[in-house]
């Protein structure tokens, strides 16, 4: 326990800090951002020596606060919904979204794997060599060789380009 000089000198203190909260934010980013790689580096190694401390702590904890932790993810969804819609349109919009968006579709769409060997580009549309195996290659040519069956339209694909590696290779 505290002695009493020690109490009425911690109070002292904490009735300092609420009275100039704005001049502490400020000196702590000031130091933050002077001393970024060397706070970086301590928690690391604070990390590192006490791994196995914190990942018990961890689990310790989402297990004691399981239901409180879903509550308020599921409140937190509920009253964010427009914004995630917002953010949502705006990322499907970007080269990575659509390349995800795409990898999702494909995956639930055909049960096929998706393992692009070239990069997606305008106009492109995503071809499946294999089960898991994609090249992007134009949509028009792509689209010229609609047939029946999967594998006749493979066939067809890599009959006009010779090769898989022409394929990638013309493609960009």
């Amino acid at each position: 326990m505290l002695s009493a000089a020690k109490e009425k000198q911690r109070q002292q203190m904490v009735k300092w800090r609420q009275e100039h909260k704005i001049e502490v934010q400020q000196y702590n980013r000031k130091y933050y951002l002077m001393n970024k790689t060397k706070l970086i580096l301590n928690v690391k190694n604070y990390y590192q020596i006490y791994k196995t401390e914190v990942l018990q702590y961890v689990k310790e904890y989402y297990q004691a606060h399981r239901i409180e932790r879903l509550q308020y993810a599921k409140e937190y969804c509920q009253n964010h919904k427009l914004g995630k819609q917002q953010y949502d349109k705006k990322y499907r919009l970007t080269e990575r979204g659509k390349l995800l968006r795409n990898k999702q579709r494909t995956k639930r769409r055909r049960m096929l794997g998706y393992n692009p060997l070239n990069s997606w580009f305008k106009n492109s549309h995503a071809h499946h060599i294999n089960n898991i195996d994609v090249v992007y290659i134009p949509a028009d040519i792509h689209s010229q060789f609609i047939t029946p069956t999967t594998q006749e339209h493979r066939d067809l694909i890599m009959k006009y380009y010779g090769s898989v590696e022409n394929m990638i290779t013309i493609s960009k």
